[in-house]
């Protein structure tokens, strides 16, 4: 924003069925800060605790005060939300592109990042653009964004009138983009098949880049690990 990169590093521990997630902020200027997400424990809420002498609360996921300076709500964690971009992706460059099907949708060899092997894939999305959208009622940037698999935090960036996730009225007419972004690169760790490495591109240049380190798929937890009475949070 305003010329300035907005960098965070975060430990994370996600579990998928059921929806479980534990997150602590490694970066300043919330470094300690810890994030859970336990329906049956807090149901629709996240468990917030901001560090230092600040009390815990609970907080909704999806709202401006927990979004503020982020691209993505805490509920978005994890790969499948970029599996559907990447779903529609394909399904835009079929039906664009035609034969020329690679020309959108590229695989540009091997790579290693990190001491990993990868397939870097590039996705050019030739139809990318701001498009006029009337707001319906009861839709939010979370519901679109997540309906279209676009990135909420783009409609903020192009609306002037838009400073945050909690202001679309019915009615309003915005700018949303018409799809994630107009380039999109992705290292795909060969042993897992999972993009540990995603950077994206709009009309202006990059304005995401997400990376995966120390990546274990698939491990034991118990349940404990998504309660505040786990040993080694600080709830």
């Amino acid at each position: 924003k305003d010329g300035h990169t907005q960098y965070s590093q975060a430990f994370t521990k996600l579990r998928t069925k059921p929806f479980q997630l534990y997150i602590l902020s490694k970066a300043e200027p919330n470094v300690g800060v810890e994030i859970l997400y336990n329906e049956s424990l807090f149901g629709d809420k996240v468990a917030v605790n901001p560090g230092a002498w600040l009390p815990n609360v609970k907080m909704d996921p999806f709202s401006n005060r927990m979004r503020k300076g982020q691209h993505h709500a805490v509920m978005n964690s994890g790969f499948h939300f970029l599996e559907s971009v990447v779903s529609k992706a394909v399904a835009r460059a079929e039906k664009e592109a035609g034969d020329k099907f690679t020309d959108v949708f590229k695989y540009e060899g091997d790579i290693t990042w990190e001491g990993r092997a990868c397939y870097k894939l590039v996705i050019e999305d030739p139809t990318f653009k701001y498009i006029d959208y009337t707001v319906k009622e009861g839709e939010t940037i979370q519901s679109i964004a997540d309906r279209d698999a676009i990135c909420g935090y783009l409609i903020i960036d192009k609306n002037p009138g838009v400073n945050d996730f909690d202001e679309l009225k019915a009615g309003m007419v915005i700018k949303k983009p018409s799809s994630y972004a107009k380039k999109t690169i992705i290292y795909l760790d060969k042993q897992y098949n999972l993009p540990i490495v995603q950077i994206m591109f709009d009309d202006k240049g990059q304005f995401e880049k997400y990376e995966f380190h120390d990546l274990k798929v698939n491990p034991t937890f118990k349940d404990i690990e998504f309660t505040k009475d786990f040993d080694g949070y600080n709830f």
